[in-house]
């Protein structure tokens, strides 16, 4: 997959996506109906989750739940259980003298008899979505309804989880300033609007807080450093050198900084009259695709690589 797309330059976002969909996912899921649990498979799920952060540019210690949260992506596990009930769909259609129909008979009377096998996942994952009353019947009126219930079932409460997890996070942890201008499971808008991968590639850094300010070296450094003796050292102010001193307060990128802000307030009205955190906030979540183009080329310039 590292060689396929060295020789392609730098894709974009939205092509990487489209390419891991078209090309890697069907090798990735080949029979899942049959294999797939109600629990993520962690060799399948790294593959997803190493190239979503090769197309983001950051460091494989990179939280996965930023991960998700930034690209809008689900586990797969969550796609293939989807799969598993379309494919018991087709298995209760079937004649009663087909082979596959006589196959599932046998692992339903197993099931019965208290031994886990395919049955126990299909029962499971309806279960799971509150739909146990069909898997008593054995039978599903509406194919369309049932999948609709289980998809948003799954995926609704992946993405619950995911919020209530950042909205937990304390501020010694990672993605402890993304929580503040990330609220919300979807796909985020600079992925899709900025031109430069370089750009994207920057600005996914400083959000997922995979980069070289002194605020996340320190945390790795040996001994490891307390976060208020994480000093800038780019400037004489003597305060923690995290992403707000960086993007809002550094005095080594004014010049940089003050052509950013030149631009940025013709989209933010009263920008400048904002405190830092706030313009650090309003920057960082906004959608518009010039204040992230703007934001992108700062980052280039200016963010230690």
């Amino acid at each position: 997959m590292k060689m396929y797309y060295s020789s392609m330059g730098k894709p974009t976002p939205s092509c990487m996506l489209k390419l891991f969909d078209a090309q890697i996912l069907p090798i990735l899921e080949y029979g899942c109906e049959m294999w797939t649990s109600n629990r993520a498979a962690d060799v399948v799920e790294n593959v997803q989750l190493r190239h979503l952060k090769r197309m983001l540019g950051v460091r494989s210690q990179t939280p996965t739940l930023g991960v998700y949260m930034d690209t809008g992506r689900f586990p797969l596990h969550l796609r293939q259980q989807v799969r598993l009930i379309k494919y018991w769909f087709h298995i209760l259609e079937l004649p009663s003298e087909h082979v596959l129909k006589s196959s599932y008979n046998t692992l339903l009377e197993m099931h019965h008899a208290g031994q886990t096998n395919w049955c126990s996942t299909v029962a499971n994952t309806l279960a799971k979505c509150n739909l146990r009353h069909y898997w008593h019947d054995q039978f599903v009126e509406d194919d369309f309804y049932c999948i609709k219930i289980i998809k948003e079932n799954l995926y609704g409460h992946f993405m619950k989880e995911c919020e209530s997890k950042l909205a937990q996070l304390t501020d010694c942890k990672k993605l402890r300033l993304y929580k503040e201008f990330k609220n919300k499971f979807c796909l985020e808008s600079y992925l899709l609007t900025v031109p430069s991968v370089t750009y994207t590639q920057c600005i996914a850094r400083l959000r997922l807080s995979s980069h070289n300010l002194n605020i996340e070296l320190g945390r790795h450094a040996k001994p490891k450093v307390s976060v208020p003796d994480r000093l800038c050292v780019r400037c004489d102010s003597g305060v923690v050198d995290d992403e707000i001193h960086f993007l809002i307060q550094c005095p080594a990128f004014a010049r940089v900084r003050d052509e950013l802000f030149r631009k940025i307030s013709l989209n933010i009205p009263d920008f400048q009259k904002m405190d830092s955190y706030a313009k650090f906030i309003s920057i960082m979540s906004s959608k518009c695709s010039e204040i992230n183009l703007q934001l992108g080329k700062f980052l280039y310039k200016c963010l230690p690589q």
